[in-house]
């Protein structure tokens, strides 16, 4: 069950190079990040295009699922920023409650990038 009780001891200022939604995945250029690749942390807020935005880069927050996630499984970054069970792309977080659909928020751990 998702606790909306997010945690992050690290929130960085980026300024949005694309229109974002809250609770997904963003690049250090301020755009989603890339289907399986790495990511600076996870949006705070909804943005607009050169709006400041806060992204979540350290410690536990909340995320928008792309597909059902059970709790304690690796993720990885899907298309536009959601996330999904991690298979062939890199681990950026562990699920701490589980997502049931396409749209399910739910608390992540982060991972930073390690290669």
């Amino acid at each position: 069950m998702y606790s909306q009780s997010k945690r992050p001891i690290l929130t960085l200022t980026l300024i949005a190079m694309a229109v974002v939604d809250a609770h997904r995945a963003i690049a250090a250029d301020g755009d989603y990040a890339a289907t399986g690749e790495h990511m600076i942390g996870v949006s705070d807020t909804n943005s607009f295009v050169d709006d400041e935005l806060a992204v979540d880069v350290l410690g536990t927050t909340t995320c928008e699922a792309g597909a059902a996630i059970a709790a304690d499984a690796l993720i990885q970054v899907r298309a536009n920023g959601k996330f999904i069970t991690k298979a062939a792309g890199k681990a950026v977080g562990r699920a701490l409650s589980a997502a049931d659909a396409d749209g399910s928020k739910f608390e992540a751990l982060l991972l930073p990038a390690n290669t």
